[in-house]
C-alpha cells in the first residue's frame, strides 16, 4: 500500500511488445544523459488510444518509433519522458517484450517478474518534432547502401570539433535526383552515392546536414551480422527540416546547409593520372607516416616514386601504370593512409596540378570520375625543401 501511495494512482498499464526494445538501444545514440535539460535526458513515451509512440532527441535529431499496442488500459491519453539508462537497463534482454505500468509520479517495467521503477518527468515540455515545411525532394533509397555510404563518407569528418559540418555528413541531391553523401575535415572529402530512386525533386538541387547523431543511429541499425529488418527507406529533404522513414521509424533533422561547393572540384577535367595497387601504396605510405608530409611523383610510365621531398633522400617506387604527366604532389601521410585503407584492388589517383586536390578512385571507374559511386578527394601540402 505504501508503495502505491508513493506512486501515486496508476495511470495506464500496456504491454510493450519485443521489437521496441532495439528501439531503446537506437535512442542512445542520440538522447543526452547528462544534459542539464530533464526532457533530452530521456525518451517521450506517449500513449494515444492503442497507439505507442517513442520520441528521443538531442534537438538536430529526434528518432521516433510508433507502434500498435495489443494489451493496453489508459484512463486517458498520456505523455511522459522516462530517463533513458535505467529504462534500458531494466529491458534490454527482454526479447518478448515487457509491461509498463505508468503511474502519477513515476513508471513500472516488469520483466519476466521483475519489476523496476523508473524516474519521469512530464512529457509537456518535450520538444515536439517538425514536419518539413517544404519538400525539396523526396527519394526512395535502398537502406543498407545508405548506411554503407554514411560509413564510408563518415570516415572522412572529425570525431570531436565544434564546427558541425566537419563532424557530420551532407545529404546532397543533385539536379538528376542522384543522392550523394560527403563528409569532410577540411583537408579530405569522401564521397558515397548509395542506390537510389528519385519520387519528387522540386528543386534544382538541394542538401541537407545529416548531424552525427542520426548517422550514428543508421549505423546501429545493422545487426552484427550486416543484416536489417527493413531495406527501403523514404528521404524527404526540405528547406529546414528533413525526415528518414523505415518501417515504424521516422528520423528527423535539421542541419546547416552551408556546405562546401565540392562538386565544382570533382567534376573539372584531370590531366593525369596513376594506376596502382591500394594495398602497395597504403604500405608504402605507413613507412612514411612519421613525415610530415610526401610527395608522389611519376618515374617514366611505370613507376610511382613516393618521398618527403628532402635532398638526397631515398625514393621508394612502386609498380603503377602512368598516364600523362603526373605532377609532383605533396600530401599528409595519414591522409592518404586513411584514403588508401577505403579502397581495394586497384586504384587511380587523378591530378590536376600539385597545388589542386587530387582524387582517389576504382581503378574502374576513372573512365568517368564524376560518375564515380564512391571517391575521395585530397588537399595537397605543400613541400619545403632544404
Amino acid at each position: 500500500m505504501g508503495a502505491s501511495l508513493e506512486l501515486g494512482a496508476q495511470v495506464a498499464r500496456a504491454f510493450v511488445p519485443g521489437h521496441v526494445v532495439p528501439a531503446l538501444l537506437h535512442l542512445r545514440k542520440i538522447v543526452r544523459p547528462k544534459s542539464r535539460v530533464c526532457a533530452l535526458q530521456g525518451v517521450r513515451f506517449s500513449l494515444d488510444g492503442e497507439r505507442l509512440r517513442i520520441d528521443g532527441t538531442d534537438l538536430h535529431a529526434t528518432l521516433s518509433l510508433e507502434t500498435h499496442l495489443d494489451a493496453l488500459f489508459a484512463s486517458a491519453d498520456f505523455s511522459a519522458v522516462l530517463t533513458l539508462e535505467p529504462l534500458v537497463k531494466a529491458v534490454k534482454r527482454a526479447r518478448r517484450g515487457f509491461e509498463l505500468r505508468l503511474f502519477e509520479r513515476a513508471a513500472v517495467v516488469n520483466v519476466d517478474g521483475v519489476a523496476s521503477t523508473i524516474p519521469f518527468a512530464s512529457g509537456d515540455d518535450f520538444p515536439e518534432p517538425q514536419s518539413p515545411d517544404y519538400v525539396l525532394a523526396e527519394l526512395s533509397i535502398d537502406l543498407g547502401s545508405l548506411i554503407d555510404a554514411i560509413t564510408f563518407s563518415s570516415a572522412f569528418t572529425v570525431q570531436e570539433t565544434r564546427e558541425p559540418l566537419l563532424d557530420s555528413v551532407c545529404l546532397d541531391v543533385d539536379e538528376r535526383g542522384e543522392l550523394s553523401v560527403v563528409g569532410t575535415d577540411g583537408y579530405r572529402l569522401g564521397v558515397a552515392r548509395p542506390s537510389s530512386t528519385p519520387c519528387a525533386v522540386t528543386e534544382r538541387a538541394c542538401r541537407m546536414v545529416l548531424p552525427r547523431g542520426g548517422a550514428d543511429v543508421l549505423r546501429g541499425l545493422l545487426s552484427p551480422k550486416g543484416e536489417l529488418e527493413v531495406t527501403t527507406a523514404t528521404l524527404a529533404i526540405g528547406k529546414r527540416v528533413s525526415t528518414l522513414k523505415w518501417g515504424e521509424y521516422t528520423l528527423t533533422f535539421t542541419g546547416a546547409t552551408g556546405f562546401p561547393a565540392w562538386r565544382a572540384l570533382a567534376e573539372q577535367p584531370f590531366s593525369a593520372s596513376v594506376r596502382v595497387d591500394a594495398d602497395v601504396i597504403g604500405k608504402a605510405v605507413s613507412a612514411k607516416r612519421a613525415a610530415r608530409a610526401m610527395t608522389l611523383c611519376s618515374a617514366g610510365r611505370d613507376t610511382l616514386c613516393l618521398g618527403s621531398g628532402k635532398p638526397g633522400e631515398r625514393v621508394r617506387g612502386v609498380p603503377a601504370a602512368i598516364d600523362g604527366d603526373f605532377p609532383t604532389i605533396g600530401f599528409a601521410p595519414a591522409h592518404m593512409q586513411a584514403v588508401a585503407d577505403h579502397f581495394d584492388g586497384e586504384v587511380s589517383i587523378l591530378a590536376r596540378s600539385p597545388v589542386m586536390p587530387a582524387m582517389v578512385l576504382r581503378a574502374t571507374e576513372a573512365a568517368q570520375a564524376a560518375r564515380a559511386r564512391r571517391f575521395a578527394l585530397l588537399m595537397p601540402v605543400r613541400i619545403t625543401r632544404a
